[in-house]
């Protein structure tokens, strides 16, 4: 619960000598850490490293990986998708399929509008869900669902919400995010 303790804890496991894998270990933590404290290009920096030092192995596709989640949640999706292209034919079939998820998402809502706004609150959401910020991102996805009725992304919006209603408890609303994706 404290990032900064751990970021420095890891930062300094890095000054041991380490194998080329449990380098990489420290620095995907290290780097999931900085994206929850919402430090991008310093998590960027150690998952591209990994890619780097370790290609072909699991642990680069899964850094490849974390470069375009990463990549999408600072709002680069071209970025994002081109690294997601490349993961679809990934090894691993649970990094394959994220990858396929998360290019869907982008690939279907970045054209409906140009300045890409609905698929920022979308990623911002996205990010806070990730961040255990469930209330805030429930209240982006309802900006989302109040703003851009009849767009693609609304239901998107619907079942992420749903998800984050379940999270919490509130079987209730999450039913009415179901109900509203399948009757509407």
């Amino acid at each position: 619960h404290e990032p900064n303790d751990a970021s420095a804890f890891l930062k300094e496991s890095l000054e041991l000598p380490l194998s080329l894998f449990a380098e990489a270990k420290v620095k995907m933590e290290l780097g999931d850490i900085l994206v929850l404290q919402e430090r991008f290009n310093e998590a960027l920096i150690y998952y591209t490293q990994i890619q780097r030092n370790l290609k072909n192995s699991t642990l680069s596709q899964n850094a490849r990986f974390k470069v375009a989640q990463t990549s999408y949640y600072k709002g680069d999706f071209d970025w994002a998708e081109s690294q997601l292209k490349i993961l679809k034919a990934s090894t691993s079939q649970l990094i394959a399929n994220d990858a396929l998820d998360l290019k869907l998402m982008i690939s279907d809502n970045k054209y409906e509008d140009s300045t890409h706004t609905a698929l920022k609150l979308y990623a911002k959401a996205d990010l806070l869900s990730y961040q255990n910020k469930t209330n805030e991102a429930i209240t982006i996805l309802q900006t989302i669902l109040d703003n851009h009725k009849g767009e693609t992304i609304e239901d998107q919006a619907l079942l992420k919400q749903a998800q984050l209603f379940e999270s919490k408890k509130d079987y209730d609303k999450a039913v009415a995010n179901y109900l509203r994706i399948v009757t509407e």
